[in-house]
């Protein structure tokens, strides 16, 4: 099990933690929920800081750089809802174009268009995600790797983040669209902090260890 303390602010290492809100035919997106509940907690030495972005091409492009440096955190987790999963997903590369069926909620119709005109065409985790499915596996979690996160705000969301923040360990993990409020904030909010502790191993191979305050069983 994860035990976790929910300190103020203090000088632990941050790891940022976003989630998203409402969508089209998403009103209610369950890793806006997840965000706020997993805010606080203090795992592997960090300090979760956890962030609800509005679902817009143009505001994530701002805010995620924005957040980044805001809060220099030592990894980042964004988190997104794909409604058709059955399963945890953990992305492994997001894609420099913006693409959707739907607009974003302020009306923005992608079509194909680059998200950064004259970078490449993709942007790729170096964080173990074999490694982090595995242990949401173990913890009794239907997870699996992805290449594909689609081309709406949740790929912005990344494909931004892994570009400003070159050497932070960052991952897109989306999770289902669950019918059950209860059952999901008990069992999302256990996958988001398996997924922080993932990230703050690697930020700790990288930078120098934290003292562990959670542990996975």
């Amino acid at each position: 099990m994860l035990t976790l303390s929910r300190p103020g602010v203090s000088d632990d290492p941050v790891v940022l933690v976003t989630g998203f809100g409402p969508f089209p035919g998403v009103p209610d997106n369950p890793t806006a929920l997840l965000a706020r509940t997993v805010h606080g907690a203090r795992v592997a030495g960090c300090r979760v800081v956890s962030e609800v972005l509005d679902v817009t091409f143009a505001g994530v492009r701002a805010a995620v750089p924005a957040l980044l440096e805001r809060h220099r955190p030592v990894a980042a987790l964004h988190l997104g809802v794909a409604v058709r999963a059955d399963r945890v997903r953990v992305e492994t590369h997001a894609w420099n174009v913006a693409r959707a069926t739907r607009p974003d909620v302020a009306g923005h119709q992608a079509v194909g268009e680059a998200l950064t005109a004259g970078a490449g065409r993709a942007a790729r985790s170096d964080v173990d995600a074999a490694g982090l499915v595995a242990a949401l596996q173990s913890a009794g979690h239907a997870a699996r790797t992805s290449d594909d996160p689609g081309r709406y705000v949740c790929n912005a969301t990344y494909w931004h983040s892994l570009n400003a923040a070159v050497d932070v360990p960052t991952l897109f993990v989306h999770v289902p669209q669950l019918d059950d409020a209860a059952w999901r904030a008990l069992d999302l909010e256990r996958v988001a902090l398996i997924a922080v502790q993932w990230l703050a191993k690697a930020a700790a191979t990288r930078n120098g260890p934290h003292e562990s305050s959670a542990a996975v069983g």
